[in-house]
């Protein structure tokens, strides 16, 4: 195996600079889609609660709702192939499973209690009342945990 030249090296750096920007970039563009339809699906099994009055409808929905956000994330997951594979755990895991931990086990008991007493207060829609606000929510408390998440390092 030959030394590649210094200009060889700085060539093949820029190479793999330029496929981190555009996977980067497709990331950027494709979050914002993913968060929107889940956001959707939320609002729209939520206010299924409040407005169709047939029990049995409202559990269709609801599983259809549940189904779409999982298939949302199994296509998401697979459109996906290059995966950051120079995460060191030894780095930056420890320092943020606990953050992490935290932060998911407290946004469930957040929206168990948000719904608990929003369903509990009179309002006339409350369970459309909760869809909305989770509908916002979980999109910000999504993008807040993916800020804790472990991420290789770009220092080379």
């Amino acid at each position: 195996m030959n030394m590649p030249t210094k200009d060889a090296a700085s060539r093949d750096l820029e190479e793999l600079a330029a496929g981190r920007r555009a996977i980067d970039a497709e990331g950027q563009r494709r979050l914002p889609v993913l968060l929107g339809a889940w956001a959707s699906l939320v609002f729209l099994d939520y206010a299924a609660k409040d407005h169709v009055p047939d029990r049995r409808v409202r559990w269709a929905v609801t599983a259809l709702c549940q189904a779409a956000t999982l298939g949302l994330g199994l296509l998401d997951s697979r459109s996906r192939p290059v995966q950051p594979i120079s995460v060191d755990p030894a780095d930056t895991g420890p320092r943020a499973a606990a953050p992490m931990a935290a932060a998911l086990v407290g946004w469930g008991v957040a929206e168990r209690l948000l719904v608990h007493g929003l369903r509990r207060s009179h309002l006339p829609y409350p369970n459309t009342l909760v869809g909305l606000i989770l509908a916002v929510g979980r999109p910000a408390g999504y993008l807040g945990v993916l800020r804790l998440a472990p991420r290789p390092r770009t220092d080379g």
